[in-house]
């Protein structure tokens, strides 16, 4: 499944908490950090992230870089009393950073006290891929007896047909544009979809030949989400009545309207 990092969002407050703190008179900072994907709960695992380093910089030196496990969901830096600027990001595990920008916050440190950072939200959006097949009437022809010369996915939210890749059986086409008429049990997958509620319709074209082909199986505009999809979308036999000369099987197709 393919995603984008849409940006990393942070809850974050900064308080002195009384703590035990090992080294003499030093402090410490203390960082947690949580994932979301599509304003759920997630994990690590699930978007890809490997590890979450800490800068820590007093004025333009940077005093301490460690990263630590993502799955961890915290950390503790032991360190001299003092205000300290505190750099947060995320890796998966080859090295990339996943948020778009640093997260940045100024820490001040107390001897013996923990400051607490708060909680820092990694907020991803991951995109989604939907397959289905396509009836073509309400009988299940095929191409040949249905008359459909050429198909076209229509996919959008709202009356703009929007431009996704899709893929039918293992050929890559494309919405919103007339390609050769794939059967019913060959599979259309509209690709890496952003997280949003769409319409899907499938339409079939009569006279791919002809200068003016003509619209003669429609589905309904069904909802298709990363939550459901039907599986199979159903193009009957329905063309408009300026149309019916020109769709109907048993009269031969004019070469132009």
């Amino acid at each position: 499944m393919k995603k984008a990092f849409l940006s990393m969002l942070v809850l974050a407050t900064v308080s002195q908490l009384a703590g035990c703190v090992s080294e003499g008179d030093d402090g410490s900072i203390l960082v947690s950090w949580t994932i979301t994907a599509n304003n759920q709960a997630s994990n690590c695992a699930a978007v890809g992230a490997s590890t979450v380093r800490v800068i820590v910089r007093e004025g333009g030196t940077v005093l301490a870089d460690p990263s630590f496990a993502c799955s961890a969901g915290g950390a503790e830096l032991v360190i001299a009393p003092g205000t300290y600027s505190v750099q947060m990001d995320i890796f998966d595990g080859g090295g990339t950073m996943l948020n778009l920008v640093p997260f940045n916050m100024t820490a001040t440190v107390r001897a013996g006290a923990t400051t607490n950072l708060g909680n820092a939200e990694f907020a991803f959006t991951l995109n989604f891929d939907k397959s289905f097949r396509v009836q073509w009437g309400s009988t299940n022809e095929s191409c040949s007896t249905a008359g459909i010369a050429q198909e076209e996915i229509r996919i959008s939210t709202g009356n703009q047909c929007l431009d996704v890749d899709l893929l039918v059986g293992s050929s890559n086409q494309a919405t919103c544009v007339r390609y050769v008429c794939a059967e019913g049990n060959v599979l259309r997958t509209l690709q890496d979809l952003p997280p949003n509620n769409y319409l899907v319709q499938v339409i079939g074209w009569k006279g791919a030949t002809s200068a003016t082909p003509h619209a003669c199986y429609y589905s309904d505009a069904v909802a298709c989400t990363q939550a459901s999809c039907p599986a199979t979308i159903t193009a009957i036999f329905d063309p408009l009545p300026a149309d019916e000369q020109f769709c109907n099987a048993t009269k031969p197709e004019p070469d132009s309207r």
